[in-house]
């Protein structure tokens, strides 16, 4: 009797602990679907807002690019020499448009140097182990003018590389010149 008694109270707890759990599952379905409406609903509402934004805004000022664009560039010339001594190099930038040209720099580095070796590695880096300000600068460059940065080679063993220089500003990537150069000792 003992032995029937506690089986009908097993199945009983298992049938109660089944209808709990079912209420639970049907309860939790029902508030997540209660919460994608709620999302839905305030989707719908930020999208009819901000067509309304949109609708209202006024754009009064033309649209003018900037003159420097894109990787050629016809505004400027580029040229990167050798000059007085075989370490010593001259890097000129120089407007041969009939506009004014205005480079947009972000830290006070003006340039960057990148010496590779014969192989590809890099070798050295001009900006590498340098601290440079966060500041924004603007440099116009009016028509017929230049800009010109001198560059001093590291110590370098001797062999062939390759001396790339180019701008850091953020519109100048028609800037990148590279030679060759020998190194003897």
């Amino acid at each position: 009797m003992k032995k029937r008694a506690t089986l009908i109270l097993s199945i009983v707890l298992v049938i109660i602990a089944s209808v709990i759990i079912i209420y639970i599952v049907q309860h939790s379905s029902e508030q997540a679907s209660e919460q994608e409406q709620e999302v839905e609903e305030f989707k719908e509402k930020v999208l009819e807002e901000n067509k309304e934004m949109f609708k209202r805004r006024d754009i009064k000022k033309k649209f003018e690019p900037k003159s420097i664009k894109g990787i050629e560039n016809e505004n400027f010339t580029v040229s990167l020499e050798s000059k007085s001594s075989p370490t010593a190099y001259e890097y000129t930038i120089q407007n041969v448009s009939d506009k004014p040209q205005t480079l947009e720099f972000t830290t006070s580095q003006r340039y960057e140097a990148i010496i590779n070796d014969e192989k590809g590695k890099e070798v050295y880096r001009y900006s590498d182990g340098k601290s440079f300000m966060q500041v924004l600068k603007d440099v116009t460059i009016n028509p017929g003018d230049e800009l010109t940065y001198e560059f001093k080679l590291p110590e370098l063993e001797a062999g062939k590389y390759t001396l790339t220089l180019r701008l850091v500003a953020r519109n100048a990537l028609f800037s990148k010149k590279t030679i060759n150069i020998t190194v003897e000792k």
